[in-house]
C-alpha cells in the first residue's frame, strides 16, 4: 500500500498482549515494523481489508523518520528483510492442562525487497492483524517519535513494555518475564553484571535521554539473588525556552511542564519606549563624542521625538503577535480535531449498539449457534481465543469490537 505519509506524531498501536509478548528482533527490524503498523492504521481499522493488504517502506521514509544517510537506509532494508522472513513472536497462554505453554507467530506472511526500487513491502500475518486493528480497548499507544533516537533494540521493547503501565507510572516484573519481553535467550547475558550494563542500564539512559518519559528502577531479591525489577517513571512535559530576540542562537529545550496559553501582547510599552530611545541616544551621544549638556539634552529630546530604537519593540511585538496567531490557530484546528473525533467516535458508538441490538435480538439458540461458530473462526489464534471465551462467560463477546468482523462474517452468511 503505497501513498501513506508517515509523521512524527504517527502513533505506534498494538494491543497489549503484543506488547507483552516476546520479540527477538534487532533495531532495524523493529523499526521496520513500526512504520508498517502506522501505515496499516492509515490504510484501514478494518481486519479483514487489512488481511488483503500490504504495506510498502521506502527508504526515503526511513531515511525521513530515522535521520539516516541514504545508503545507511538501503543497507538496513535489505538486512531487515532476511530478519523479518523468519521474524516471531512467542506468547505465553494457560493450555487445557492449566500449564503455561509458549506458541510462536509469524509476524509477517510474507516480505519482499526490490533493490532497484529501495522498498521492503510487508504483509502481517493473520495472527498479527488483529493485534495492531480494529482495537478499542486493551492497547498500548504512542508517539513514534519517541522511539527514533533509540539505539539499543533493548530500549525500544523497554519503553513499550513501562509505557504500557502509563496510567500508574509503575512496572513489577520477575528477572524471567522481563528477559522474556526483551527477546533475550537464555544462553545471553547470563550474568547479572552483563545484563544490567549492557541491556538494563544502557536502555534506561536511552529512554530517559529521548523519550518522553524519566525511569528509574530497583531489584527485587530473594536473599542475594536478583529475582526481579520494579520500575517506575513520570511522563516529560516539553518546553522550549522564550528565545532571546537580540541573539542568534536558537531557543533550546528542555523538559517541563508549561501551559499552552497564548502569549501576552505588549500594548502599554511606555517605559520600554524611553529606556530604548535613551540607550540609542547614549549611544549616539558616545560615538559622536559629544560633551556639551545642552547638545546631550536636545539628542535625548530628538530620540525620543523620532522613537530611536522603537523598531526593536515593533520586530518583538511582531513576533510576540506571530507566535500568537500560531498558538490560536492550532488551539481552533485542534477543536475541529476533536470536535470531529467526537462526532466519529458518536458514529461509531451508534453503529455499535445498532450491532449489539441486533445479536441480542436472535433467540438464545441463534446466539449460540453464532458464538460456537465465530469461535470455530478463531480457535487457531490463542491470544484471541482465550480473551474471546472470558468474554463469552461474561456475556460480554458481541459488544468488543474486536471480534467484530467475525460476528459481522458468521451473521451475513446465516442472513441474520
Amino acid at each position: 500500500m503505497n501513498g501513506l505519509e508517515l509523521s512524527m506524531n504517527d502513533r505506534v498501536v498494538k494491543h497489549n498482549d503484543f506488547i507483552e509478548a516476546s520479540l527477538n528482533l534487532d533495531l532495524v527490524e523493529q523499526r521496520l515494523i513500526f512504520l508498517a503498523i502506522i501505515k496499516a492504521r492509515k490504510h484501514s481499522d478494518d481486519v479483514a481489508e487489512t488481511l488483503k493488504s500490504e504495506f510498502i517502506i521506502h527508504a526515503n521514509d526511513y531515511v525521513k523518520v530515522f535521520n539516516v544517510e541514504r545508503h545507511t537506509a538501503y543497507e538496513s532494508l535489505k538486512n531487515g528483510v532476511k530478519g523479518l522472513l523468519d521474524a516471531k513472536f512467542l506468547y505465553r497462554y494457560e493450555n487445557k492442562n492449566n500449564n503455561v505453554a509458549q506458541r510462536g507467530y509469524n509476524l509477517a506472511s510474507w516480505v519482499e525487497y526490490v533493490d532497484n526500487e529501495a522498498c521492503v513491502t510487508i504483509k502481517f500475518s493473520p495472527d498479527v492483524v488483529p493485534l495492531i486493528i480494529g482495537l478499542n480497548n486493551k492497547f498500548t499507544s504512542y508517539e513514534l517519535q519517541q522511539i527514533v533516537n533509540l539505539q539499543s533494540r533493548y530500549a525500544v521493547r523497554l519503553y513499550e513494555m513501562l509505557i504500557r503501565w502509563r496510567d500508574t507510572g509503575k512496572l513489577i516484573i520477575s528477572l524471567e518475564d522481563l528477559r522474556f519481553g526483551l527477546g533475550i535467550q537464555k544462553a545471553e547475558y547470563q550474568l547479572m553484571s552483563n545484563f544490567k550494563s549492557r541491556v538494563l542500564d544502557l536502555a534506561i539512559t536511552q529512554i530517559n535521554q529521548y523519550t518522553d518519559i524519566e525511569a528509574i528502577y530497583e531489584q527485587k531479591k530473594n536473599g542475594r539473588k536478583i529475582i526481579g525489577f520494579e520500575f517506575t517513571f513520570t511522563i516529560k512535559c516539553e518546553q522550549v525556552e522564550e528565545p532571546d530576540f537580540f541573539s542568534d542562537e536558537k531557543p533550546k529545550k528542555t523538559k517541563s511542564k508549561k501551559s499552552r496559553l497564548p502569549l501576552p501582547i505588549m500594548t502599554s510599552l511606555s517605559e520600554h519606549e524611553l529606556l530604548l530611545t535613551k540607550t540609542k541616544a547614549e549611544e549616539y551621544i558616545h560615538k559622536k563624542q559629544i560633551t556639551d549638556e545642552k547638545h546631550k539634552a536636545n539628542i535625548f529630546k530628538l530620540a525620543e521625538k523620532e522613537g530611536w530604537g522603537l523598531e526593536t519593540i515593533k520586530k518583538e511585538q511582531d513576533i510576540y503577535r506571530q507566535k500568537n496567531e500560531k498558538i490560536l490557530a492550532e488551539i481552533a484546528t485542534e477543536k475541529q480535531i476533536e470536535k470531529a473525533n467526537k462526532i466519529a467516535w458518536l458514529e461509531e458508538q451508534r453503529i455499535n449498539q445498532e450491532f449489539i441490538e441486533k445479536f441480542e435480538a436472535l433467540s438464545e439458540l441463534e446466539q449460540k449457534g453464532v458464538l460456537f461458530k465465530v469461535q470455530e473462526l478463531i480457535k487457531n489464534i490463542p491470544i484471541i481465543n482465550k480473551s474471546f471465551e472470558r468474554a463469552v462467560a461474561e456475556n460480554q463477546a458481541h459488544k468488543d469490537i474486536m471480534y467484530r468482523t467475525y460476528f459481522k462474517q458468521v451473521m451475513e452468511k446465516e442472513n441474520y
